[in-house]
């Protein structure tokens, strides 16, 4: 076996994992496929419903689709798709009844610093500065509370004046990403219930048996069969890196809320409303929203969760739909010959779109590790099971951040998050360094981590994060050179909101006319 070529590739899953996988395998070797030297075939199972919530992204998306061949227009048309600019946390930071204006954005568009002189000149002179840090480093907050979009229709597909995402409706993106599988790349479908997987004599996944519809054999089968693990968990028996020690919500209620009749406004941003034991997300597509409370059991019943739910979206009852999250990830996500994307590699709560952007950046990197033979297979899974668990703790810290840097002190959940007890090593030593020193480059060392500086920045500084402000003060004694850069960043974003429109309006002209190509 070990001198055998990698030449069938089975995906086992036909949810957003499945086809993300399929689409970048296909999209990045189409001309061996073409020229027969390679296969990839999706099975899905007619018994098994996708989750489909996921319908956050980030914009490392557009690259994606754009590396697929999906039109821009396609997307926004077909999957009710409009642009996100930002996640806007609401009273994250404190209890609501303390501070009002209590929100902050965490921006795609990178903060426009120069250097460290932004930053230290907004840490001492918030008094005499904008309400909010994001305002001072990047046009887009601005853009954002205006509600407009990040594009005009003479902007060709995939750019913008500022960086963005999409929201979109999840299972219709699903069926986008499968007939461009199909259709263009040439993906092999079959639509069958799995009955039995055969393993050969060294363990390793040889064949899965179908209900109805025979045998189908490979070399590197790819699990996406969501929660359940068919493969990795059931078949192979991985094992599951727990993290409900640090990120305490475990339970989500999911619902769909059409627009109001006078409600025009699309806003083109999340909103994550921080609540007594968790949060709401707020989501907004061109045809409806979709609404959520992820929260933690251990801090409050079902019953008062769909109260919570309810008050949100004033009205009752509220018919969500309950969803069971389990936090953390595969250990070997890469086990013998099975790779698990998706639900079945890991999760964490739908904070910052983590989802989709973990789907999408594991099998982009599946894709361009794929071994040549079952000779190379195991180095190649070794790296990639320690990139992927980097990729996975990077994710937990970061979600974490929010959690534990907050000032709220008004229910049990709140002061849990903040108890260092209940803080990643890591994540704590850097908040301590983080009191007298601004965050840098440095302080992000991998080249994986899909959360950097400026995400944190955006984080931190949004939430009022406590600093030493004599140990700054002392480190950078003269800022002259930052009020002269502020303002050049609230002239720039007047300028530039004068040649955008509301959301609902360009999506309207898109619908109609189409956006440019490249």
């Amino acid at each position: 076996m070990n001198k055998k070529n990698i030449r069938d590739i089975v995906i086992l899953g036909g949810g957003t994992a499945g086809w993300l996988t399929a689409n970048h395998i296909a999209s990045h070797y189409k001309e061996s496929i073409a020229a027969g030297n390679l296969s990839v075939k999706l099975i899905d199972s007619p018994d098994v419903a996708t989750i489909g919530v996921g319908e956050g992204t980030v914009p490392v998306i557009r690259e994606t689709l754009k590396s697929f061949g999906i039109s821009e227009t396609q997307l926004l048309v077909q999957c009710d798709a409009t642009f996100k600019q930002s996640i806007k946390f609401v009273d994250w930071t404190y209890n609501p009844s303390e501070k009002t204006n209590n929100f902050y954005h965490h921006l795609f568009e990178y903060p426009h610093l120069g250097n460290d002189s932004i930053n230290a000149f907004w840490l001492q002179n918030k008094d005499i500065c904008p309400d909010h840090y994001a305002s001072c480093v990047s046009i887009q907050h601005d853009i954002c509370e205006a509600n407009l979009a990040p594009k005009n229709i003479q902007i060709p597909e995939y750019g913008g004046i500022v960086n963005y995402a999409y929201h979109l409706d999840a299972s219709k993106f699903t069926e986008l990403l499968k007939e461009n599988a199909i259709n263009n790349l040439a993906v092999k479908h079959t639509h069958a219930h799995v009955s039995n997987v055969k393993l050969s004599s060294d363990g390793y996944i040889c064949e899965l048996e179908l209900l109805n519809e025979g045998v189908v054999s490979g070399d590197l089968f790819v699990d996406c069969s969501g929660f359940e693990g068919k493969l990795i968990k059931k078949t192979l028996n991985g094992s599951f890196v727990d993290k409900s020690d640090v990120l305490l919500c475990d339970t989500a209620l999911a619902i769909q809320v059409p627009y109001g009749e006078h409600e025009k406004i699309i806003k083109p941003y999340t909103v994550a409303h921080a609540k007594k034991a968790g949060w709401i997300w707020d989501i907004g597509l061109t045809t409806r929203r979709g609404v959520g409370l992820v929260y933690s059991s251990n801090h409050i019943n079902e019953e008062s969760a769909y109260k919570e739910l309810a008050k949100y979206l004033g009205k009752e009852p509220v018919n969500a739909r309950k969803i069971p999250m389990q936090t953390g990830y595969q250990k070997e996500p890469w086990l013998k010959n099975c790779v698990s994307i998706g639900l079945s590699q890991g999760f964490v709560e739908p904070l910052e779109a983590t989802g989709l952007l973990v789907f999408d950046m594991t099998a982009k990197i599946l894709a361009t590790k794929l071994p040549i033979n079952f000779n190379e297979m195991q180095n190649i899974a070794k790296d990639y099971n320690q990139q992927v668990g980097a990729i996975w703790e990077n994710i937990i810290d970061f979600i974490k951040l929010h959690y534990c840097i907050s000032k709220r002190d008004d229910t049990q959940f709140w002061l849990d998050n903040r108890d260092e007890a209940n803080i990643p090593d890591g994540l704590l030593q850097k908040l301590k360094y983080w009191h007298t020193h601004i965050p840098s480059q440095f302080d992000f060392e991998r080249t994986t981590d899909l959360f950097k500086l400026e995400n944190y920045l955006y984080v931190m500084y949004g939430m009022d994060f406590e600093i030493d402000r004599n140990a700054i003060a002392q480190r950078y004694p003269s800022l002259s050179s930052a009020t002269a850069h502020i303002s050049k960043i609230q002239q720039a974003s007047i300028l530039a909101m004068k040649s955008l429109q509301g959301q609902r309006d360009l999506l309207i002209k898109i619908k109609q006319h189409g956006l440019g190509k490249i």
